[in-house]
């Protein structure tokens, strides 16, 4: 029997219905997929509050890992008979549900090393183009990462300290800095009972940072800024505290011809080769011991409802996960 949640409204988390739904056969280039595991990801509560705007009705979700059961025409390169039957998805929604049609094209074939749980991927690949692609980080450098302790936070921290960079990261409450720290971070702020301006003056000797990566958005935006060294580059990836809000470009260039940008995963996996780059690179990290997936809490599929209520919350640290 198939199962999907279901949001046939924006709202709270209650608009998440488990909902018994038809079995479909997969079209030409498709996939069908038994899935195993889900990840979640604050997208998914901006597009269940209907900040980020969904066709409705919608099954939320676009990282998963499942089992391939079968294969629509013209579709090379999955097999049910070679063992490589993990697959990640992106690129489009309809996650959370126990099967799963998918385009092949917008989807991996994992080895078993890698695992059945998504909690490297979407948060995993952000990261990496974060940190590989948006701006190159060099061994010796300094960074700030914003929400060390949450899920692309805490890979981002580790990943950067594998590579030799200074983490320093702010969390939200004393609760998380043990677990930033061991993502990581050498230095970590607790926004709200420490300047974050001041600390990263003092950590660095008045010399400022190269890059900042800000998740959370009008809380820390402008403190951010003032973080940077004249040409530094200010990477606004989230808002998990609201928009940021109207600024005039000349803030820019009075705190040192500043570079922003607002960058989206989805603009560097377009196609499928750059996926597959994106996602071995990940792989190559995960198998490197560079950075390790921590899962926080995990639900089962049809409590979606609950994981999102735990993201929320903002106490979460790591990844949260549905299982199926």
């Amino acid at each position: 029997m198939n199962h999907a949640v279901i949001m046939r409204s924006p709202g709270g988390p209650e608009v998440l219905v488990w909902t018994e739904v038809e079995a479909s056969a997969p079209g030409p280039g498709q996939l069908k997929l038994r899935q195993t595991a889900v990840g979640v990801n604050y997208a998914d509560v901006l597009q269940r509050s209907g900040a980020y705007p969904v066709t409705l009705p919608a099954i939320l979700g676009v990282d998963g890992v499942g089992v391939v059961e079968e294969t629509g025409a013209g579709v090379l390169g999955f097999s049910r008979e070679t063992g490589l039957r993990a697959t990640m998805l992106l690129r489009s929604l309809h996650a959370t549900a126990t099967d799963s049609l998918r385009n092949a094209r917008s989807s991996c074939q994992l080895t078993s090393t890698i695992g059945r749980r998504p909690r490297w991927s979407a948060k995993g690949l952000t990261a990496g183009y974060l940190l590989h692609d948006v701006h190159a980080v060099q061994t010796g450098d300094t960074i700030l990462v914003h929400s060390a302790a949450g899920g692309v936070g805490s890979l981002l921290s580790q990943w950067a300290s594998a590579m030799s960079a200074t983490v320093i990261g702010t969390v939200s409450t004393d609760d998380k800095v043990a677990f930033a720290r061991d993502s990581g971070c050498t230095h970590v702020i607790v926004r709200g009972r420490e300047n974050v301006v001041q600390r990263v003056l003092e950590i660095t000797d008045g010399a400022k940072l190269p890059v900042v990566y800000d998740s959370i958005g009008k809380d820390t935006f402008m403190a951010s800024l003032d973080c940077l060294r004249a040409r530094g580059l200010m990477v606004a990836f989230g808002a998990s505290s609201g928009p940021v809000q109207p600024f005039t470009l000349d803030n820019l260039a009075r705190r040192g011809s500043l570079v922003l940008t607002q960058p989206g995963l989805m603009s560097f996996i377009a196609t499928s080769d750059q996926l597959l780059g994106a996602s071995h690179r990940l792989w190559q990290a995960l198998r490197d011991g560079k950075i390790t997936a921590r899962t926080h809490c995990a639900f089962p599929l049809r409590d979606a409802a609950l994981a999102h209520r735990a993201i929320s919350s903002g106490t979460n640290t790591g990844a949260t996960i549905l299982e199926v």
